[in-house]
């Protein structure tokens, strides 16, 4: 079956921080929504899907930032800040927020701290990790996205004045949403059923799945563009890219 799916983390009432609100957008204009307890819930059902994007670092630095967190910052303007430092890959050994900033603090050899609203995306950030780095056909199939750009992308290239946390913001979302996928009002009510699923978690949900599309159901991989291009990678091999609809 032809398919793709976008997805945007978020955090289920019932505890669980490696959750996923997700859109999948079939070849023949079936649209379905999703929510998945996990990274390896999520890939159970994905596995068969042509791409998956997801609003998670993927590839993290040894020290300082990746190009395309710089670049996507460039890109967004007034929405810069929503681009979130990736973590540099030593601090997926640490345990506790208190280890991490120990350990940062040692190697830049000055008291500092780990960007805290990073440091809260990490049990997804692990789970995502160790899925791309244990199994080939993932690392083919899913790649990072950012919300924003989507945003920017359906909004002819300009990034949106108003932050997703205003109601003014949500309801420039929904307008073009709405305008690209004809199901987007029912599938965010679907997504908000599910505890824990925030409006703009099921909206940027729905804006990965518009941009994993590309630009028809049936369009090829080439219709999205890496950023940077050609992508680095990291000591793992994962390529540190956010894919853009063209």
């Amino acid at each position: 079956m032809d398919f793709v799916i976008g997805a945007d983390g978020c955090r289920l009432a019932s505890g669980s921080i490696d959750a996923w609100a997700a859109v999948e957008l079939r070849a023949g204009g079936t649209a379905l929504a999703h929510v998945f307890r996990s990274t390896r819930e999520l890939w159970d059902y994905a596995r068969r899907a042509r791409r998956v994007l997801l609003d998670v670092p993927i590839g993290l630095p040894e020290r300082g930032p990746r190009a395309c967190d710089v670049l996507a910052r460039k890109l967004l303007g007034p929405r810069a800040a929503s681009v979130f430092p990736a973590p540099e890959r030593w601090m997926l050994t640490c345990e506790t927020i208190a280890q991490a900033d120990a350990a940062k603090s040692a190697r830049a050899g000055r008291a500092t701290k780990v960007q805290r609203q990073m440091w809260n995306l990490m049990p997804r950030i692990r789970a995502v990790d160790a899925l791309l780095t244990s199994d080939p056909l993932a690392r083919d199939t899913i790649a990072e996205c950012h919300p924003e750009l989507c945003w920017r992308a359906l909004n002819a290239g300009v990034p949106l004045a108003r932050s997703k946390h205003t109601p003014t913001g949500l309801a420039d979302r929904r307008r073009l949403i709405r305008a690209a996928i004809p199901d987007a009002r029912a599938l965010e009510r679907t997504l908000l059923e599910t505890p824990g699923v925030a409006p703009d978690d099921a909206l940027d949900a729905l804006a990965c799945a518009w941009a994993s599309a590309g630009a028809s159901a049936g369009a090829a991989a080439g219709d999205l563009v890496s950023l940077p291009d050609p992508p680095e990678r990291d000591a793992a091999g994962l390529r540190m890219r956010m894919m853009l609809r063209a």
